[in-house]
């Protein structure tokens, strides 16, 4: 396998697939539309638990196999009307909670598409572009290509860490820079605006995020097989819970993300530290930190890799306290340029909130998670 393998599926996921699918509809405008899949099974081995790949699910996968729980398809078309100017529009098909307006809100649609981008590109500078619309939310070190299954070495990205956030994407404007210099490819995203997200959390129920008020950046710097990335994302949201106080929950993010990759090793290690601000008669609402580290070598096509991953979470004023942690291995096989199997085990304790839907807070017994599928882009 060539270096950074997933280099195609990221492209896709950051607008800039392929030519091969465009098409030319008059007047030097062009249409190229692309696409990308998951497909995979997944079961544990204690149906006394509901194991869920995102905390915005309300439901979970015991020991019956479930084809929802990790699988996703993607389309996305993009216009250009000129070299400066473009549209892109992408819509996600998965698993996701039901909206606050639905009528069976707290509830999971198997297949639910979504609209995840939908912005225009206007290229201001050779090394600058002004984005408006949904644009992607700048929150991880894979961010760009979150949902490009494809595009990263494991069938499910480290939970912990890639749970902390639970919002991908933002109605808004954003900036785009990247440069080089002496060697070194310089890259930074600047990003306004309001962002939704829905949610599950143990014994509390379901709950609605909407900010008004939303802003991220982040900044990224290439050299030779090293790519390093730090980033903030910033939330205010109207809070309404208590009658007669409306304070505003202000929501700090930072995140730091290292890779390593020359073409056979390959590591990954992303940290994160998510606080929310001390509320009336609760004190702090959030305080929590998530780490993983993830380590594997290829051998031709195949690639398998050690996953650890770890959170430390603090809620309503440290009353409720957890540190889940887990370990898994996943092995991905790339059988054709554009098709990758893969097959992943995690093992979990039974009182992780983040893993489980309704996890036993008393039990510290081990549940494996088994998850086999394929990843695709077109």
């Amino acid at each position: 396998m060539k270096k950074n393998p997933a280099l195609h599926a990221v492209a896709l996921a950051a607008c800039a697939f392929t030519s091969a699918h465009a098409v030319e509809v008059g007047n030097g405008v062009t249409v190229d539309v692309s696409g990308y899949g998951t497909v995979a099974a997944t079961a544990t081995n204690n149906d006394q638990l509901e194991f869920r790949s995102k905390a915005s699910r309300s439901k979970g996968v015991g020991q019956s196999i479930d084809l929802g729980n990790d699988s996703r398809f993607g389309i996305q078309a993009v216009v250009k009307f000129n070299a400066d100017l473009s549209v892109t529009g992408q819509l996600v098909g998965q698993r996701r909670m039901t909206g606050a307006e639905d009528a069976d809100f707290g509830r999971d649609k198997d297949f639910d598409p979504q609209v995840e981008w939908l912005y225009a590109q206007y290229n201001a500078l050779p090394s600058l572009n002004l984005r408006l619309g949904r644009v992607v939310l700048p929150a991880f070190l894979l961010s760009d290509s979150l949902n490009v299954g494809y595009a990263a070495p494991w069938l499910r990205a480290p939970l912990h860490l890639y749970s902390s956030q639970l919002m991908s994407n933002l109605d808004g404007v954003q900036a785009n820079w990247r440069d080089s210099f002496g060697g070194v490819n310089l890259s930074a995203q600047a990003t306004y605006g309001k962002a939704e997200a829905y949610g599950v959390l143990p014994h509390l129920g379901s709950f609605h995020i909407d900010s008004k008020d939303t802003y991220a950046f982040s900044a990224t710097a290439e050299y030779r097989d090293w790519t390093a990335r730090v980033g903030t994302v910033r939330l205010n949201t109207p809070f309404t819970g208590i009658p007669g106080i409306e304070p505003t929950i202000h929501d700090k993010y930072v995140s730091a993300g290292l890779q390593y990759d020359n073409g056979s090793a390959l590591v990954l290690a992303e940290w994160a530290r998510r606080t929310q601000n001390a509320m009336p008669f609760v004190g702090k609402v959030i305080e929590g930190k998530y780490a993983y580290v993830a380590a594997g070598w290829r051998f031709g096509n195949v690639l398998p890799m050690v996953i650890w991953s770890k959170a430390d979470n603090e809620m309503m004023g440290g009353t409720d306290k957890t540190h889940p942690s887990s370990v898994g291995v996943s092995l991905r096989y790339d059988v054709a340029p554009n098709i990758a199997l893969k097959a992943q085990v995690d093992q979990y304790k039974a009182n992780d909130p983040e893993a489980f839907v309704t996890p036993d807070a008393t039990s510290q017994h081990k549940v494996s998670v088994f998850s086999l599928g394929a990843d695709f882009v077109f």
